[in-house]
């Protein structure tokens, strides 16, 4: 556990991870816990159709959410704004769960969608030959992905990682889950004391 933790009104979290891996579902358990912002990536990248956003106009729109004193961000992006997000986090949290894992987890979350119809992103939905048929499937990209995220986010932490960063990786969502807890009943009782360390 970590237990150096900064008040809740100035947590800067952020939360990245292969596809399927529950970043969305934490960062809305903490945003909701803790009373800070949810900035989601996935929102702001995705455009009506599927069409993606600009890249000058998805950094702003990050830049300008980042500025608050406060938020949980999930999402990777690595070459288009994490780097804004880690030079404002000061706690970042991997997601480092096996191959196994994620796929069950995003297989389901897909089926669950596609049957549903559920709207996702500027009222997009997921669809049953995009899933199967497609290159641009959530669950190809999820397979795909893992190793080259496991690559980049090993190298951050052994090698680069920023020293005003408090860098967390969960293995497990056991793990998760019990680090979720604790920062919620830490960084809450904290922020009532007017304290941290």
């Amino acid at each position: 556990m970590t237990d150096c933790l900064p008040p809740a009104e100035e947590c800067r979290i952020a939360i990245v991870g292969t596809s399927g891996s529950g970043k969305t579902t934490l960062a809305e358990s903490l945003s909701s816990g803790l009373g800070i912002p949810h900035v989601e990536l996935d929102a702001l990248h995705w455009l009506p159709d599927w069409q993606v956003r600009p890249d000058e106009e998805l950094r702003n729109l990050v830049r300008d959410r980042l500025a608050a004193p406060a938020w949980v961000v999930d999402g990777n992006y690595k070459n288009k704004v994490q780097d804004l997000v880690i030079s404002r986090a000061n706690i970042f949290v991997w997601l480092n769960y096996r191959r196994s894992v994620v796929m069950r987890r995003v297989i389901w979350r897909t089926f669950v969608r596609v049957c549903t119809r559920r709207k996702l992103f500027s009222g997009n939905r997921e669809q049953l030959r995009t899933v199967l048929f497609s290159r641009n499937s959530i669950v190809w990209w999820a397979w795909t992905s893992h190793a080259a995220n496991a690559r980049t986010y090993r190298e951050l932490f052994d090698e680069q990682a920023p020293e005003h960063l408090t860098m967390i990786e969960h293995t497990t969502p056991r793990h998760t889950r019990e680090w979720g807890e604790h920062v919620m009943a830490t960084c809450v009782r904290t922020a009532v004391d007017h304290h941290s360390c």
